[in-house]
């Protein structure tokens, strides 16, 4: 099952005690599509696109929704969450936000920035400015095997 972009959104928020800021939900739930989409048969994890945008990759309707808190930590009391239920206990989507809120806790904007825009991100290879260019979900799996080659190719020269 895959869910909306604002859902998953509510779910690490209230995982990270709502201290994550809008620039790490967006990074986060982009290495969340590319991580579930490799390991889930191709499913997306979230619904919508993701954007190359001048900072990263960016969720456009998330995008939308969250932007009033700029760097600010996002509320439990931002009224768009009070309608969503809980995900599902033993989901797919719990499970990988979960393993994603314990990976990049409230805090690691600079890690999840390093991540998003290195030499072997989509994001890197797609930006182009006042383009908006869609990144793919060819092009996620792409950076994963890129990404597991590069790593498989550090260990085996150690």
């Amino acid at each position: 099952m895959t869910v909306t972009a604002l859902h998953a959104a509510k779910h690490l928020c209230h995982k990270g005690d709502w201290k994550y800021t809008h620039l790490q939900v967006q990074k986060i739930l982009y290495l969340g599509q590319m991580v579930h989409l490799f390991y889930e048969n191709e499913q997306p994890l979230v619904r919508g696109v993701f954007e190359a945008w001048k900072y990263g990759p960016v969720h456009v309707e998330l995008f939308e929704d969250l932007k009033r808190f700029g760097k600010q930590e996002i509320p439990d009391t931002f009224s768009r969450w009070s309608n969503l239920p809980i995900l599902a206990e033993d989901s797919s989507e719990e499970h990988w936000l979960n393993y994603l809120s314990n990976l990049f806790p409230p805090g690691s904007g600079p890690t999840l920035m390093s991540l998003t825009h290195d030499k072997l991100s989509a994001w890197r290879r797609l930006y182009m400015p006042f383009s908006n260019e869609v990144i793919t979900h060819e092009s996620m799996l792409r950076e994963y095997r890129r990404r597991q080659k590069y790593h498989e190719s550090k260990r085996t020269s150690n």
